[in-house]
């Protein structure tokens, strides 16, 4: 019953404390918020010992043939880039369609003309690289009907949050535990699907596939969706450079195809993971190093 409480004021706590720096930034110009979200960042890398810790472990493994000294660069630069999305995330109630399209510059956007104009269901793939949640908001505010995949948060209040923001963009939320006949239904409707599948998902189906050398637990969701016909899936990253934000849409990927759907949901899966590790890998300081990527190990129980 203490427990239970002590977990109940913290949360209350935390969110108030929310609020309030909520309040705070969004009084700042934007570019000046910004600046402050990464000197947020760089003081969070310090202080957070366990997510220091683990975000410069994955790194080391990942990039044997880098020093120490470069490790904890980028790994800075991490908590810098994540301190600058959670900014820019608190602007959202008060960028226009205008301010977006200043902010923002993105290439490829025709792939998805073209697979729409064809009648396709549209699979949109990325990973937790720059400033997702920003290039969520760019497609939505140039009209292109999307729904992202994402997790229910713990705390309800800071999930409508989430919930507000994007939909102030246009952008709704499916959230992976409700039914996945939402998704289908809005694949038929001719809407896009955006889904992030870098990370270790409890309760979600997932297989291991080669990720920096080593087996990462993947979410299968992308490839198993994509085994439908008359779906194409697409694959975009964004990243920041300098003020700007710039956005990378790429052709449709050729699935492979198998007779044993297992199979083939695990090949597909790997082939898409290989197109996020290859822009991770040239945009290190911007993807999420301080998740657990590789914590569950092949041969765990489910």
């Amino acid at each position: 019953m203490m427990m239970k409480r002590y977990k109940l004021l913290k949360r209350w706590f935390v969110y108030k404390l929310f609020k309030c720096f909520q309040f705070m930034v969004c009084f700042l110009p934007l570019r000046v918020a910004v600046w402050c979200g990464g000197q947020f960042g760089w003081l969070v890398y310090y202080l957070l010992f366990r997510e220091r810790k683990i975000t410069l472990d994955n790194l080391e493994k990942s990039f044997p043939d880098k020093g120490w000294k470069e490790i904890k660069r980028i790994g800075k630069g991490v908590f810098i880039n994540q301190g600058k999305n959670f900014c820019e995330l608190l602007f959202f109630s008060k960028f226009t369609k205008s301010d977006i399209m200043n902010l923002v510059e993105a290439e490829g956007l025709e792939y998805f003309d073209q697979a729409l104009k064809e009648g396709k269901q549209v699979i949109y793939f990325t990973g937790h690289l720059g400033n997702w949640e920003l290039m969520a908001a760019y497609i939505s505010s140039r009209g292109y009907p999307l729904n992202v995949i994402a997790r229910r948060v713990y705390d309800e209040r800071f999930n409508k949050i989430l919930l507000d923001l994007r939909g102030a963009k246009g952008t709704k939320t499916i959230l992976r535990d409700e039914s996945p006949k939402k998704i289908l239904k809005a694949l038929r409707q001719k809407e896009i699907i955006g889904m992030l599948i870098d990370q270790d998902t409890s309760r979600v189906q997932s297989v291991f596939v080669d990720f920096f050398g080593r087996p990462a637990y993947t979410p299968i969701g992308a490839a198993m969706f994509a085994c439908r016909e008359n779906v194409v899936v697409i694959p975009g990253f964004i990243v920041r450079k300098g003020k700007k934000h710039c956005i990378k849409i790429g052709q449709p990927v050729e699935l492979i195809k198998k007779e044993e759907k297992e199979k083939e949901i695990i090949e597909n899966t790997q082939k898409l993971t290989k197109i996020i590790e290859s822009w991770v890998r040239l945009y290190p300081q911007q993807w999420v190093w301080m998740h657990k990527r590789w914590k569950r190990k092949p041969g765990f129980n489910n």
